[in-house]
């Protein structure tokens, strides 16, 4: 899957680790008010990288697995772009 994490560090004991999460996609397309961004195994239907962006909202989520059936909205298979993109983020977790 193309998501690769990185530690950068930890802290409190090490009960803190700070992570730089580096995810690459392929493919595009808009449904409604998301931006649907996934890898070539989500949009082939396998396990793949999911990334929703909510253009009302400025939020975004990310997981590898597959298209989750509790969503109002699927991906149209016939409206995927071609888009390469590498997005890289630090993000914390607390394992304490």
């Amino acid at each position: 899957m193309p998501r690769y994490e990185e530690i950068l560090g930890r802290y409190n004991e090490g009960r803190v680790v700070e992570k730089k999460v580096t995810e690459v996609t392929s493919w595009v397309q808009m449904s409604g008010p998301w931006m649907i961004r996934c890898d070539d195994e989500a949009k082939s239907g396998d396990k793949g990288l999911w990334v929703l962006f909510d253009t009302e909202r400025n939020a975004n989520s990310s997981w590898i697995g597959m298209w989750g059936p509790g969503y109002k909205f699927k991906p149209d298979p016939n409206l995927w772009i071609r888009n390469d993109l590498t997005n890289s983020y630090v993000r914390e977790k607390d394992y304490s």
